[in-house]
């Protein structure tokens, strides 16, 4: 009984004498933050209004040196014109255009010499990764044309020098798959005559139509003439107009030819004497006779144009003089 009296007593001295008094607690630390808002506000209380600004005016270069944009330093520079930062704000815009610039005119030669020389002028531009991506794809694009080039130059060769259209056909192949129109129209020549193959008018037609998309001139006006015909693809008179229209402003003679004749005689589109004139002039300034005695007889009867018998029979004798038998009829009658 003893010992357990002396335990509780040494049990509850020492608990006594080492439990810390709540009030010698450090603060929590919601309550040290509490203690340095109201710290700050009041020593914002205290400042006066050029402290305060000089607060504020830090404030905004650091975030405007954080966002590092023309955007960023241009508003420093609008709301601080007297800023304790406003040199270093200008110095960085200058940069940041200088910069812009740079790039932009890189961007529009759009060469690898124009942006190799941004990477070299601008070691710390902001456009160094994008710079570095277009420089890639020109020397993947470089490698590409230069395997294109050397797969026509070997087509070409087997094709007109050697006659070898079983090959020609092959590499004519591989340089089409690659995007060129020069090649997708030789294929199509090829299927449509059987040379090196069979001959196969619907797959002819598919690659003049590949290469007509890509501009082609001559690929336009055969497919357009397919189209008219129904040769490898269903008939269709509004496309056939429209791959004639596109070649003739290339300048093809013959689809300037064909269109004029497809509007003077209307069985498509209706007659059109103004575009039918219009197309035979074209095609009479590059010298086809035809054309030049049709536009003869347009200007003899006064149709899609002012009548004019001068221009008539010179017209006609243009045709005449090239061989023209009814252009010869034609002026002999205007002459009578």
């Amino acid at each position: 009984l003893l010992l357990l009296a002396c335990a509780g007593f040494y049990w509850r001295y020492y608990y006594i004498d080492l439990t810390i008094p709540t009030a010698a607690l450090p603060p929590l630390q919601s309550e040290q933050v509490e203690v340095n808002s109201a710290t700050e506000q009041e020593t914002a209380a205290q400042a006066t209004p050029e402290q305060l600004a000089a607060l504020q005016d830090d404030n905004d270069w650091q975030q405007a040196n954080r966002i590092n944009t023309l955007q960023s330093y241009q508003y420093y520079l609008n709301r601080w014109p007297e800023g304790r930062y406003f040199l270093s704000a200008s110095a960085a815009l200058k940069v940041l255009s200088d910069d812009e610039i740079a790039w932009q005119m890189a961007l529009k030669e759009g060469t690898t010499e124009a942006y190799q020389a941004y990477l070299s002028d601008k070691p710390d531009g902001l456009y160094q990764q994008r710079a570095l991506q277009r420089l890639a794809l020109l020397l993947k694009h470089s490698q590409q044309n230069q395997k294109l080039k050397d797969l026509l130059t070997l087509a070409d060769d087997y094709y007109y020098q050697q006659k070898n259209y079983v090959d020609a056909l092959y590499y004519y192949q591989q340089a089409a798959e690659l995007g060129s129109e020069l090649a997708q129209f030789q294929l199509g020549q090829l299927y449509s005559l059987a040379q090196g193959t069979a001959q196969n008018e619907r797959v002819a037609t598919q690659w003049y139509q590949q290469a007509a998309k890509q501009g082609h001139a001559q690929a336009q006006f055969k497919l357009a003439y397919r189209y008219s015909k129904g040769v490898g693809v269903g008939q269709d008179h509004q496309q056939a107009i429209y791959w004639y229209q596109q070649a003739a402003e290339q300048g093809v003679l013959v689809a300037q030819y064909n269109l004029a004749y497809i509007y003077a005689q209307g069985q498509v589109t209706g007659r059109d004497y103004l575009k039918a004139a219009y197309w035979y002039q074209q095609a009479a300034l590059q010298g086809d006779a035809d054309a030049q005695n049709n536009l003869g007889k347009l200007y003899e009867n006064g149709q899609g144009v002012e009548q004019n018998i001068t221009k008539a029979k010179s017209l006609y004798r243009q045709a005449a003089a090239q061989g023209h038998q009814v252009a010869k009829i034609n002026l002999s009658l205007i002459s009578q």
